[in-house]
């Protein structure tokens, strides 16, 4: 968070632990993720980990709003 806040323009996580959306959702609490780039950078399971993530994109009605590099 002290690296958004201080401009940075991406952020990466070790998501290991990340197994809810309530995980995710505090994880990515005070982030604009339309501005600032997200990379999971550890996981038990990625496909988890990005599922939980679109979850949380559409729990913020942002659809259509993001840009995913794949």
């Amino acid at each position: 968070m002290d690296a958004v806040k201080k401009g940075a323009n991406a952020i990466g996580f070790k998501a290991k632990e990340i197994i809810t959306h309530k995980q995710m959702n505090q994880l990515l609490s005070g982030i604009d993720i339309t501005t600032t780039g997200i990379n999971f950078i550890s996981s038990r399971s990625y496909p988890l980990t990005l599922e939980l993530f679109f979850y949380e994109i559409s729990h913020r009605a942002l659809d259509g709003k993001i840009s995913m590099d794949r």
